[in-house]
Formats: C-alpha cells, structure tokens, sequence
C-alpha cells in the first residue's frame, strides 16, 4: 500500500501556522501557539507509528530514534559537569522559567565559605554596581575605547573556567562578583578582577535548568553599602529591590503585571524617583518608598529592552509580540499628573 501522507503534511501545515501565523494576528495567543506546536509534534509521531502506512521497522525506528534524539539533546543542555571558560568579559544577563533537575556532573560541592559582614551604614561605591551599570544603561560616561581591533585588537587578560549561567557581573575596586552553577549547588563567586583568582563564594543547594538557556542563575548580583545582595533562579532571595536591606523583610510589592525581561529600572523623571517596571501589561511607575502607583502607561506585549531616558528628559520604552518587534513609544512624564501623559508615539512595524 502506498505512504499515507497527507495526513502528516496537514498536522505540519497547522502546526506552523499556531506558531507562527496566530500570533501576527492575535499577540496575546502566543502561548497557544507553543501549546499547538507541542501537540502537533505528538499528532506526527501518532501518524508515523499508527497511520503512515510505511513498513513496521520504519515506523517505529523513526519513533525510537526521535525519542532518543530528544532525550540525548535534553541530557546535554542539562549537563552542568563542564565547565565554561572564561576571559575577562561579561556574559549577558536573561531571565527565565523552567524546572530543577536531578544532579549531573561532577563537580565537587563547594563548602560555604563566610562571607564577611559590613556595617549596614558604612557606604562603598561600586563603579558596577549591577546588571548594565549604575544607570543600567550599558554605559560609562567619559570613557574610549579601541573600536578597530584590526589594528588594535583586545587583549585577553587572563581566563578561567567557572560553572554554567547567565548572570552578568557587578564590580567594585579589584573584586568583581557573579552568580554559577556547580553541580547541585547554586554559587555565589567574588573573583580577583586582575588575576581572575576566586577570593570567596557561597553556595546554597539548588539546581535551575531549562531549555532556552540551560543550567545555571539568571540574575546579575547587586552590590549596595558594602555588601552584595542576590537572587538566585529557584527563588532564593539574599536581598532585593524593595526588601529591607538589613533584616529581608519585604517592604511592598508591586502589581502583577504579568511576564517580561526587563528588569526594574531607578529613575529620577522631573525630579521624582521612581522604579518602572515593564510588563506585558505595559508601563508602571512606582514610589521607591512604599510602593505607591505613580503612573501608569498601558502597552499589552513582551518587554525585553531596558527603558531609557532621552537627553530632554523624555522617556523610550519597547515592546514585543510573538512575531517580532511592535515599536518603540516616547512619553514625557509631567510632574503630578496621575497619568502618563504621551509626548510623541512612534510605532514600527517589523517586516
């Protein structure tokens, strides 16, 4: 009998189009796309093994044969055993959801060295003091740097292998401070900026892993009055935004806006400080105080960008859908307004 194709040429074609095509038209359907994806994938291995019409030995040997790719695959982004090398560079940050998993690898579990306590009042500066810098913006001002490495090309100062993640670095004098995985054990390293020797770490038991970015923490720690403050990927809070920098108590809590990349981001706007926090709710701004709304600006998508501040003053944020790119606002906050008050909107479509 002949191949019976068409039905697995079907399951493909509304496979991509939940995943692709639904969202251009619907944004907030992304998720079901993934969900649809997902079963369209189980649907073609139903089709191969029960109603393909190809010989007994194909079938189920394309069957075995996807299971074992897909658990091989999941093995390896889960293996946390080798090491990364690293320059003397920045890794970027990420953020992200996902599962533990049971140990892998072979490094040995770390023993918890002391940290050494500073007085709460005592107040060191750091020249990064987090995730982007101390204006999370990427930048430090009144700084050049070589930018034609074909006549000039970066030296590589020294090299190191630590564990798998995507925490960023913070950097204060000749310590710099990062966040990696080590096994069962979620670490917190502080290295010799000149030599790239370990001076402490601190490790709790916890394993984070997914597939966007394998094994490791996510966030970038923060270093604030002496001491460095973390948050690791299954929730272990050492000190955050709006916590109580002495005891860990939470302070308030900011509304639930839903999923985003963005982290939140201080900011002094007409003279007012205030966190904004993006969501794929839009914009909120916060008092650093209590918590208080400020404003608010309602753009529904997917933040990733940090927002930023235009030499004028005036405020950008973005946004993303499932299909890619849905703009770029400019708003000018005015002081003592309830609401956010649109300055100039531009909106590009990506092609």
């Amino acid at each position: 009998m002949p191949l019976r194709l068409w039905p697995g040429v079907l399951v493909v074609v509304l496979q991509w189009v939940a995943w692709f095509v639904v969202p251009i038209f619907v944004p907030e359907a992304g998720p079901f796309g993934v969900v649809g994806a997902l079963l369209g994938g189980l649907a073609i291995v139903v089709w191969l093994a029960f109603y393909s019409r190809a010989p007994r030995s194909e079938r189920w040997g394309a069957v075995v044969l996807m299971v074992a790719s897909s658990r091989w695959s999941r093995a390896e982004r889960g293996r946390s055993s080798g090491a990364m090398a690293s320059p003397a560079t920045a890794r970027p940050n990420s953020p992200g959801g996902g599962r533990r998993l049971p140990r892998r690898g072979s490094w040995p579990r770390p023993a918890t060295r002391a940290v050494p306590s500073a007085p709460a009042a005592k107040h060191t500066k750091a020249e990064w003091p987090g995730f982007r810098g101390p204006g999370r913006d990427g930048s430090i001002p009144g700084m050049r740097i070589e930018t034609d490495w074909s006549r000039s090309p970066p030296v590589e100062l020294w090299r190191r292998p630590i564990g798998p993640g995507i925490s960023s670095f913070a950097v204060r004098g000749d310590l710099f401070y990062t966040q990696e995985q080590r096994g069962d054990d979620e670490i917190v390293a502080s290295y010799n900026v000149t030599t790239g020797e370990p001076v402490w770490r601190h490790g709790d038991p916890a394993r984070f892993w997914d597939s966007h970015a394998g094994a490791g923490p996510r966030s970038t720690p923060t270093f604030s009055d002496g001491r460095v403050y973390t948050f690791g990927a299954t929730g272990l809070l050492n000190a955050l935004v709006a916590y109580d920098l002495a005891t860990g108590d939470p302070r308030w809590f900011g509304p639930d806006g839903g999923a985003g990349y963005s982290s939140p981001h201080l900011f002094t706007i007409d003279g007012v400080a205030q966190i904004l926090l993006m969501s794929a709710a839009g914009m909120t701004s916060l008092s650093p105080a209590d918590g208080t709304l400020l404003w608010e600006h309602s753009w529904p998508g997917a933040p990733i960008v940090q927002p930023a501040l235009t030499a004028d003053g005036d405020l950008l944020m973005s946004t993303a859908t499932a299909a890619g790119g849905a703009g770029m606002r400019r708003l000018a906050v005015a002081h003592g307004a309830d609401r956010v008050l649109p300055h100039l909107f531009v909106r590009h479509r990506a092609h």
